[in-house]
């Protein structure tokens, strides 16, 4: 049989290949492009506080936090990513800086991260600060927290570096962290300093 030379034998082919080809790029795109800001050690930084004897405070310092902010502008919202490294983490002593990484307290060798995954946020958040929702996990012990994000000119193009104060509060004990409850507060006070450019 003779192959058909007629318009439709001739164009149905071509153009079935290039509807298809147009489908595969298509799906391949990502359907929105997100911009991602790179948070850097420094100038970002952890802190956290606890009260022992429910007079004094122990307070300590995460010299390194890492992670990105990514913001869609077409859907006006944003999501934060950050990863503390718990094996920077200092308190005033060599004594005390070696009990918060034991396993009483981060067990920095066995867990040396600590992960935080925001919700998506309304970006304009940023700016007049409120509620920043989302998943964190300590000592492989992954939960729901809720945090404080201060205002800010983060969200803003011109907005360079996007700096964000984040504030809130665990239990140590939703954590592993159960000893010394009679002299330490279960109630841990965090705070970050987040500097992040566009990455």
């Amino acid at each position: 049989m003779a192959l058909s030379t007629g318009p439709q034998g001739i164009h149905r082919s071509p153009l079935r290949h290039a509807l298809l080809l147009i489908a595969c790029l298509a799906a391949a795109l990502p359907l929105k492009a997100e911009e991602i800001w790179r948070i850097d050690s420094p100038p970002s930084a952890g802190r956290f506080r606890v009260r022992l004897l429910a007079m004094l405070s122990i307070t300590g310092r995460f010299d390194r936090v890492e992670g990105k902010v990514a913001i869609d502008r077409a859907d006006g919202t944003a999501r934060v990513e950050a990863t503390i490294d718990a094996t920077s983490v200092k308190l005033r002593t060599e004594r005390q800086t070696n009990w918060a990484r034991s396993p009483e307290f981060f067990d920095s060798e066995h867990h040396p991260g600590i992960r935080f995954v925001s919700q998506r946020l309304p970006l304009n958040r940023l700016a007049t600060g409120g509620v920043l929702e989302g998943r964190l996990e300590l000592r492989g012990i992954a939960r729901e927290v809720r945090f404080q994000i201060e205002p800010s000119e983060c969200g803003r193009v011109e907005a360079t570096p996007c700096e964000v104060e984040v504030e809130g509060a665990i239990r140590r004990s939703d954590f592993g962290m159960k000893t010394r409850r009679g002299a330490l507060s279960d109630r841990v006070a965090l705070e970050f300093s987040i500097v992040a450019v566009p990455g």
